[in-house]
């Protein structure tokens, strides 16, 4: 099932990609413009001021030119929509980017949501990384163990001469010090996953 895109989503996404040819409004758009609502739209979803340049763009090549106070005025409107703790929070998690566009009586309570986010963010990803460490240690050791059960299964053969048994035996008493490390390395590294998950739920935000 085909999914429907609004005119306006795609102007984001092609915004956001940068891909080639996108203009923020198609002609439609251009000649029906409201630009009071189409600042309101833009401060609502965080744009800066200077994505009304894009607009221009995408317009003159319609004859049509963009109404700057009407633009201005819908996006501090919108603005004020968008400065909220949960906007903050949510933009700060998703690795997105703060235009400095809130008023001053909400700047500093939006910028503290917002660094929390990110701090959360930051603190999820390492946490992925350090369970990627895990998983390579924990893969290492099943390799460590498989070989020692295959120079154990040749130990108690037959034929083997005094020497290759010495060998034998020199090969898993270094590989078992191996697994001794692998198992210590494993449980420091459990600890650290266990510490960074307390950490960010700690630290995670609920609206």
């Amino acid at each position: 099932m085909a999914m429907a895109w609004s005119s306006r989503t795609v102007a984001a996404l092609c915004f956001s990609f940068l891909l080639v040819g996108c203009t923020t409004l198609n002609k439609s758009e251009c000649l029906q413009a409201d630009w009071r609502t189409i600042g309101l739209e833009d401060g609502a979803q965080g744009h800066p001021l200077t994505r009304i340049g894009e607009h221009r763009k995408a317009c003159a090549q319609y004859g049509v030119r963009t109404d700057l106070p009407s633009y201005e005025a819908g996006h501090r409107e919108g603005a004020r929509l968008f400065c909220i703790p949960r906007t903050a929070y949510q933009l700060g998690l998703r690795g997105g980017t703060y235009h400095g566009i809130c008023p001053a009586e909400h700047e500093r309570d939006f910028v503290a949501y917002y660094q929390s986010g990110q701090e959360v963010r930051r603190l999820r990803l390492e946490l992925n990384q350090e369970r990627s460490v895990l998983g390579e240690i924990q893969a290492g050791h099943a390799a460590n163990e498989s070989v020692i059960a295959t120079r154990e299964s040749l130990l108690v053969g037959e034929g083997l001469t005094r020497r290759q048994r010495l060998v034998l035996l020199n090969e898993i008493k270094v590989l078992t010090e191996t697994r001794v490390a692998l198992e210590a390395a494993i449980s420091g590294q459990e600890a650290v996953i266990e510490q960074l998950a307390e950490t960010i739920a700690r630290r995670e935000l609920t609206f």
